[in-house]
């Protein structure tokens, strides 16, 4: 199984304004245990006073990162990594 961000390679959003990262697992025979996100090699799963929140559709055969008011900071390296399948990224942009 393979993971994949909708967004990626690369996004671009305006400084203030919602980031939202859709990780699809494809291919997979099983939903996995967890996905982990991670900014620039640090897992934000539980960043939630940063305005960051992680949601797992149903069948957690996706998963969807949040970042509300996204700032310069939040801009970089996002990579979805699921318990059982091989990870993505995207690069974030964020313009002022």
């Amino acid at each position: 199984a393979a993971a994949e961000i909708i967004e990626a390679p690369d996004l671009h959003i305006n400084e203030g304004s919602t980031l939202r990262l859709e990780c699809k697992l494809k291919r997979a025979t099983e939903s996995p245990i967890y996905v982990f996100w991670y900014h620039d090699a640090r897992m934000v799963n539980y960043d939630y006073d940063d305005g960051v929140s992680v949601s797992s559709s149903k069948h957690a055969t996706s998963s969807v990162l949040t970042v509300r008011n996204a700032t310069i900071r939040h801009g970089g390296n996002y990579t979805c990594s699921p318990a059982n399948a091989r990870q993505a990224s995207v690069i974030v942009h964020v313009l002022k």
